[in-house]
């Protein structure tokens, strides 16, 4: 709550917006082995019963970069799914894994020597 007498304002503390990102890290972790939906699921009754707690508060320029910074999580989760290259493509990657890798004699990028 604000220090105004005439108009106060509920704001959301520092703390608690940190608890908030600790529990959304715990949801959105990669290391869980859940699948997108199973996530989203999880995400949304967490969020759902936050937002119905604190949703009368008057700050949403802090829950604004917060929604961002949700969606960014997710994108990572969906990207930790995705299958690795093929064995292949991720050889072409590597120095040792190239045909001229031999025939190269500077630790530069092929562009520098052309």
């Amino acid at each position: 709550m604000t220090n105004s007498r005439k108009a106060p304002k509920i704001l959301i503390h520092w703390k608690t917006i940190k608890r908030f990102r600790e529990r959304v890290r715990e949801i959105t972790a990669r290391r869980r082995g859940r699948s997108l939906s199973q996530v989203i699921g999880e995400l949304n009754e967490f969020m759902h019963g936050w937002w119905n707690y604190y949703g009368i508060t008057e700050s949403f320029n802090r829950l604004r970069p917060l929604a961002h910074w949700i969606r960014r999580r997710l994108r990572a989760v969906i990207w930790k799914h995705w299958p690795p290259a093929p064995l292949p493509a991720r050889r072409a990657y590597r120095p040792e894994g190239r045909a001229y890798a031999s025939e190269r004699r500077t630790a530069k990028p092929e562009w520098v020597n052309s």
